[in-house]
């Protein structure tokens, strides 16, 4: 019996009676070890939607790039910058708009590649189970306002909210909550659980104001803000073990910190910005005026002291604008609707 050479990547294979010489293959791969148990069928492949939401992501990066291209060429094209010797101002005003195409394009993929990665790392039912033990912890070192009219009543308008929100994850439910404080604020956390201060219901006048914070917030749940920031922030460790109570000490710190500084973490320019527009069209859908955007963001700027909620929100008076500026475009009777000052009055006078 013969020992033949054979590749470094293959076994020795033996020449026996037959001469035959036995095909050499290579080693098994190393497949990466994905974070999800029970989720690889036998060839290694992920299976149901974990393995969609990869390849989607894929899919949105090759279009990234593909629009990246082919945009900012046709951009430079109109500029003169690419094969013309002179630059006139039809030219100029071509490639500005060709530009501002591809920015948005861009902004949008970017922002289906962050969502896909998000849902793929902490997806809606996680997101629920490390909220509802955040929210269990953060009333236990709060002082919460429970069975009371105020607490029924805030709650019954942020289910309204709900109920006209469109696009809503599947698998978070949502929860309003009231905490005796004389902050002037507004969270939300992870899995639907939002928290409103007595001090925020003190502040508002109307009924419409209170509900444009609860719009903002709802807002921030649906579009998967805060999920994005746990993510970009603690990564899939982390999440995993905290939806899964194994860091309790981690997760009282967070609720301890939360309360200090008044939110969890902050979110962008674009976030925050996105959240007034859309929560601005849940408000409407709910049968209430926008005008309680605009009256509740003059009123914060014209604190003495910073509130709270300022703390992780852009400049009150450019919010203000904003919903003026979305405010115009809509129907004015739509604007003219009862802002229920009277039943405000009578739900929050007890505190």
């Amino acid at each position: 019996m013969i020992t033949t050479y054979t590749p470094m990547w293959s076994t020795p294979t033996m020449v026996g009676g037959s001469g035959h010489i036995g095909r050499p293959s290579r080693p098994p791969r190393n497949r990466a070890r994905w974070p999800t148990k029970g989720c690889r069928r036998s060839n290694g492949l992920l299976c149901g939607s974990r393995r969609t939401s990869v390849v989607k992501g894929i899919e949105v990066m090759r279009l990234l790039r593909a629009v990246l291209v082919v945009l900012v060429a046709s951009g430079l094209v109109g500029l003169g910058l690419v094969g013309c010797d002179e630059v006139d101002q039809e030219r100029v005003e071509q490639g500005r708009e060709s530009l501002e195409k591809a920015g948005e394009a861009l902004k949008r993929a970017g922002k289906s590649v962050k969502e896909t990665a998000t849902n793929v790392v902490l997806p809606p039912r996680q997101e629920e189970q490390l909220g509802d033990r955040m929210a269990r912890q953060v009333l236990a070192e709060s002082q919460p306002v429970t069975g009371s009219p105020v607490s029924r009543y805030v709650s019954q308008l942020g289910q309204k909210v709900v109920a006209a929100a469109e696009g809503r994850p599947e698998g978070i439910d949502y929860d309003f909550h009231v905490i005796r404080s004389p902050e002037i604020n507004a969270f939300a956390i992870p899995g639907g659980h939002i928290f409103v201060t007595t001090g925020l219901l003190q502040s508002a006048e109307t009924e419409a104001e209170l509900i444009a914070v609860l719009g903002h917030e709802v807002a921030h749940v649906t579009q998967r803000h805060i999920a994005e920031r746990m993510v970009a922030v603690y990564g899939i460790s982390t999440l995993t073990s905290l939806a899964l109570g194994e860091e309790a000490g981690m997760l009282e710190q967070m609720a301890i910190d939360l309360l200090a500084q008044g939110y969890l973490l902050k979110h962008s320019r674009d976030d925050e910005r996105e959240a007034d527009e859309v929560g601005m069209e849940f408000v409407v859908d709910a049968g209430y005026s926008p005008s309680g955007y605009v009256a509740f963001f003059e009123r914060l700027a014209k604190q003495p002291q910073p509130p709270a909620i300022l703390s992780s929100h852009p400049n009150p008076e450019e919010r203000a604008q904003n919903a003026r500026q979305a405010i115009e475009r809509l129907d004015q009777a739509v604007v003219e609707r009862d802002v229920h000052r009277q039943r405000y009055q009578e739900m929050t006078s007890s505190l």
